[in-house]
């Protein structure tokens, strides 16, 4: 019951921040605080091997992983590094975010990041950025036992759509970003994670009944 209440509190706390973008330092480091004391309470071990981790994920907050660090928007392009990179075109003036998705199918070893946006106020479209996603090596926790948190990113294409236009597809084959996340916190509707670039982000299942990956 007690992770219910602090997760509860977490959820409050990024809730009209526009996924961290209007969060200023005071925000970030309360969130930060909060997200800590939501890992301590992690009820998935090794959630690399859970089957949890697969899903559809709707991006809630992402922020500094590391109170007063200045830097991670600067490394990162204030989303988060190994995951969200790629959608830092969407920043324009004249394009908003609708919303970021990240679907992950741990079996499959694929990986999708997609972004929804709308120009202008007018124009619909969205940019999907694919890879694959492979456990890496367990690491050694406090207690000596090894646990399987972290995941390795490599991403192959992307794909643009706008409005009406058909879908641009392009692969990465000449670059392959790479990357690496740790899954902090998991449970049926949750998840915290932490990436190679310095951020954490925070992030909820969609429901079962949304429109399947395009």
């Amino acid at each position: 019951m007690r992770s219910l209440s602090v997760q509860s509190d977490l959820r409050r706390a990024v809730a009209n921040t526009k996924r961290g973008k209007r969060a200023d330092g005071r925000q970030q480091r309360d969130i930060l605080r909060k997200v800590e004391a939501l890992e301590a309470l992690d009820p998935t071990p090794n959630p690399v091997q859970s089957e949890l981790l697969s899903g559809r994920w709707s991006l809630l907050y992402t922020g500094p992983g590391k109170e007063d660090d200045t830097n991670w928007e600067k490394r990162t392009g204030g989303v988060e590094g190994p995951v969200l990179a790629a959608l830092r075109p969407l920043s324009a003036n004249a394009v908003s975010s609708k919303g970021i998705t990240q679907i992950i199918d741990s079996e499959a070893g694929r990986l999708e990041n997609i972004a929804d946006f709308r120009i202008a106020n007018s124009v619909n479209g969205y940019l999907n950025v694919e890879g694959t996603v492979e456990p890496a090596q367990p690491s050694s926790s406090d207690s000596g036992l090894e646990e399987s948190v972290r995941v390795n990113v490599k991403f192959t294409a992307f794909s643009l759509k706008i409005g009406f236009l058909p879908a641009l597809k392009i692969p990465l084959g000449f670059a392959n970003p790479t990357g690496w996340v740790d899954t902090t916190y998991l449970d049926d509707d949750f998840r915290i994670g932490r990436g190679d670039k310095g951020s954490v982000f925070v992030t909820a299942r969609q429901a079962p009944n949304r429109a399947a990956p395009r």
